[in-house]
């Protein structure tokens, strides 16, 4: 799309972002975001919760943590969803403090 000057939207990184992490083409997930990285898919809360779900499937905890992290860099804005699958993760890598610290500073969040 975007060779044939397409400007993609978040649906359409989105739904890339499900196609590459269902066919466990992480590399290719990485190089549309950094292709994209003067867009805004990262901070695309969508486009993000996607990506997360897909580490989590495939049990990528750190990758996981680590594009939480950008998120939050990036302003994202995080919901309800985005901190279930965050919790879940600490909890598969033990880290239960973060864990509680996440789920009580949700109220803060507004969710």
């Amino acid at each position: 799309m975007c060779n044939l000057g397409i400007t993609p939207d978040h649906v359409a990184f989105g739904t890339m972002i499900n196609v590459f992490g269902k066919a466990k083409l992480f590399r290719e997930v990485l190089q549309l975001i950094q292709e994209t990285r003067d867009s805004v898919v990262l901070s695309d809360t969508i486009s993000s919760l996607t990506l997360l779900s897909i580490y989590v499937e495939n049990q990528r905890f750190v990758k996981a943590l680590s594009l939480f992290s950008k998120m939050n860099a990036l302003k994202c804005l995080r919901d309800l969803s985005t901190c279930n699958i965050i919790i879940n993760v600490y909890g598969w890598l033990d880290i239960m403090k973060e864990a509680d610290r996440l789920c009580w500073s949700m109220r803060k969040m507004g969710i």
